[in-house]
């Protein structure tokens, strides 16, 4: 019994480690601006997240607590890149 109880114990310790960062986590340690001029988004942010986007099949744009989606940002991103797929809801 002594066993189940330290292996249950190891396993909640070792998903805290390997467990992904939140959307805040990241944003802390590495972070772009960019800025909305002239009715367009400019600056080396903006040229990260197109680039990060290009790369992937598959994106997810939601929000994390404190942090509100911008439909302006989905309309310029969905205006600057070409999707199979694409949800909203």
């Amino acid at each position: 019994m002594r066993y189940f109880y330290i292996t249950i114990i190891t396993l909640f310790f070792l998903h805290k480690v390997s467990s992904q960062d939140t959307f805040s986590e990241i944003l802390k340690k590495s972070s772009e601006t960019f800025r909305y001029k002239n009715n367009n988004f400019e600056g080396k942010g903006w040229e990260t997240v197109l680039r990060q986007i290009n790369k992937h099949n598959n994106i997810l744009v939601g929000e994390d607590h404190f942090f509100n989606e911008i439909p302006l940002f989905i309309s310029k991103i969905t205006s600057e890149i070409r999707f199979d797929n694409f949800f909203v809801r």
